[in-house]
Order: structure tokens, then sequence, then C-alpha cells
């Protein structure tokens, strides 16, 4: 009965510990230069200190100068637009991106990809039609990039006291009646 009972308080236990969610950061960004500029959000799970898997983009849109203004539709999977990582490192040195980027699609079928290289800051890149294979628009130095780091996403619901106690009732309730057929 005892070996029953402490299995059922393990099992209770391994389930409140597996349902505890992974630990993500939000980052608000806004980028200026040339013909560019854009602003949104980017979801991140930290994976060593400082080092950031990005693996979501949202509520954000890139206007092209003369071109038009098109909403964020998404993150572009790693290595799925000039080989990017979707990497970001904050707080920076002085470089929020490596040589290979964070990649996002927009509305209307482009992509970019925001990253750094030896020579500059930060550049854009925005193939036509969301093709990675397809013409490129030139790479453009960015004058301005701005990242903050807005904080962990918001917990996940938790449950009223009363949700608690009732959950612990049944728990007892159900250990009793084990007790009860282990015995008769």
């Amino acid at each position: 009965m005892k070996r029953a009972s402490l299995l059922c308080a393990l099992a209770l236990v391994a389930g409140v510990v597996a349902i505890q969610p992974a630990h993500a950061d939000v980052f608000s960004f806004t980028f200026l230069g040339g013909i560019y500029s854009g602003t949104g959000y980017f979801y991140g799970t930290e994976t060593s200190p400082h080092v950031y898997d990005i693996t979501a983009v949202y509520d954000g849109s890139v206007t092209a100068f003369g071109l038009g203004t098109s909403d964020i539709s998404g993150i572009v999977d790693t290595n799925g637009f000039e080989g990017n990582d979707n990497t970001l490192y904050y707080p920076a040195g002085g470089d929020y991106f490596d040589n290979d980027g964070i990649s996002f699609s927009l509305d209307n079928g482009d992509d970019v990809n925001l990253y750094t290289t030896q020579y500059g800051p930060f550049f854009v890149d925005d193939a036509l039609g969301g093709s990675p294979s397809g013409p490129d628009v030139p790479e453009v130095v960015l004058d301005i990039v701005h990242l903050d780091r807005d904080g962990p996403l918001p917990p996940a619901s938790t449950p009223e006291p009363g949700s608690l106690a009732l959950l612990g009732t049944a728990i007892l309730g159900g250990a009793g009646a084990l007790r009860r057929r282990f015995r008769a």
C-alpha cells in the first residue's frame, strides 16, 4: 500500500515538473537605413548566456521607401533564406546579429534577413517574391538598429486556489479509494 501511495506522489510531482513552460523572452526591434525601415517583436529562448534562438517574429512591418509597407507574417526556418541561423546576441557587445542573421517573411511574399558583416554594422537583404534564389535588392547598410529586451513572456495562467483545492481533494479521494480496494 505504501508503495502505491509513493508511486502516486512521484507521478504527481513528475507531472507538475513536466508542465513547467520553457523560459522565453520578448525583444522589440526597430531598424532604419537606405530605403528601409521596420519594427516588430522577436520571441527568443536563451540557449547560452546572452545568446538567444529566435523562434517567432510578430506584430511588425517593413517599409521600403517608394514601394510601400508590408506586415511581418512570420519567421523563416533556419537555413531557409540566405543561410540564416536566427540567432540573436543580447546584450550585444555592439552587434545583435551574426553573419547568418535572422530572417522573416512579409505579407507581400518577400523575405528579409537582418545580419552583420565584418565591414559594417547591420544590413538588410530583401529577396523579391520570397524566393531565396530570386533577384536580390542590393544590400543596404542600416543606420539605426535598436533592440530592447521587453522581458519574459507572461506566464501561463495559474489556476485559482479553488481549482487547486478540488484537484487536491480528488487526488486524496483516489488514494483513499485505492487504499480501501487493496485492504478488502
